[in-house]
């Protein structure tokens, strides 16, 4: 529920911050664990914190950005994954809202808004009615489910299932993103021998009418065939390659600091990261991405759905989304030692 605002703030985010904070240092971290935090990376983080409190006036930004600096390292150096039925439960909650708004739209003409109680109202309606569930539009809903999806092992999905009513409800929201985010869903189920979740997928489609059909198909072709005058495209990436102007490549390659503002060149997770950290620090953390990743190919489509989708590093799903599809240092440690073990035994064997 981290997009539900109330005066600006992101209200179930803050609580989700404040919960996770008390519950690692309480139940996982004792005083000599939290020593143990390198200086040099708190020292990183607290330079772009305090350029970025310079340049800019988002302090709630900067603060959480500076928090999920501290959580990441904390959540990537121990075993808090959930389970597959806890996150199939999370992710089957969120279809259930989704599907419930679709049918009432259809079946009643009306738009059920979870957001009433706050003070911004959700965007789903256009030409056409595109659902989000209980996010505030549909990219960030297939974001979201994205996130949820790649902490799944689908090696454990009987017939990739749960994923493919997953890709279903991304089409179905007709968001240029879902249709991506579904399409490296499809990816690791075909990489992982999940066949019949693309016709799972398909089956559906016998059931919309001709005219729907025909409405949802001039609506994506409209926006596919004509990126450059579609408002959601040119406002994520209209301007995005004037970042690395001649006169601020400095600015761009180290970056301007946390929360630096980056709106002018387009509300892709990509341009934040570049105006907060620059690209040396977006090569730095890709790189450590793919080295931690427990799939190099989880590694590399999270890393694309991170820098093309809105950004989202200052909420708090973020590092607890990150520590969950990479391996802990331990458990990294171990397998790398078993590898050794193992090949030092087939020397042996061969000898």
């Amino acid at each position: 529920m981290f997009d539900f605002y109330k005066s600006g703030v992101r209200i179930f985010d803050i609580a989700a911050f404040i919960i996770i904070i008390i519950f690692l240092l309480i139940y996982f971290f004792d005083l000599k664990s939290l020593q143990t935090i390198p200086v040099i990376l708190l020292a990183v983080a607290g330079i772009y914190a305090s350029f970025g409190l310079l340049s800019s006036e988002n302090y709630l930004t900067v603060f959480a950005l500076f928090i999920n600096c501290f959580l990441l390292y904390l959540l990537s150096q121990k075993e808090l994954r959930p389970s597959q039925n806890q996150i199939i439960i999370v992710l089957l909650i969120h279809l259930a809202f989704f599907f419930l708004q679709l049918f009432y739209f259809y079946a009643v003409g009306d738009v059920v808004n979870y957001h009433y109680f706050t003070d911004i109202d959700p965007r789903l309606e256009s030409s056409i009615f595109r659902p989000a569930g209980l996010f505030y539009e549909p990219a960030i809903y297939c974001y979201a489910l994205f996130i949820l999806t790649t902490m799944l092992d689908p090696k454990k999905s009987k017939y990739g299932f749960l994923e493919a009513v997953v890709m279903f409800s991304m089409v179905l929201s007709v968001s240029l993103l879902g249709f991506l985010f579904a399409t490296f869903i499809f990816i690791r189920l075909v990489f992982n021998k999940k066949f019949i979740a693309p016709i799972l997928c398909l089956l559906p489609i016998i059931f919309v009418s001709k005219e729907q059909f025909e409405m949802i198909f001039i609506f994506i072709e409209s926006r596919v065939l004509d990126l450059g005058s579609d408002a959601s495209a040119e406002g994520r990436y209209g301007d995005f390659f004037n970042l690395f102007s001649s006169e601020n490549l400095i600015y761009h390659l180290v970056g301007r600091g946390f929360g630096a503002s980056f709106e002018q060149f387009g509300s892709s997770g990509a341009s934040a990261a570049i105006s907060a950290v620059g690209v040396v620090g977006v090569v730095l953390f890709a790189g450590w991405l793919f080295f931690k990743s427990r799939e190099l190919l989880v590694g590399i489509l999270s890393l694309i759905a991170i820098m093309i989708s809105a950004p989202i590093f200052s909420y708090g799903i973020f590092p607890y989304w990150i520590a969950n599809i990479i391996c802990h240092s331990n458990r990294l440690r171990n397998a790398m030692s078993e590898q050794k073990i193992k090949k030092s035994m087939h020397e042996d064997i061969g000898q």
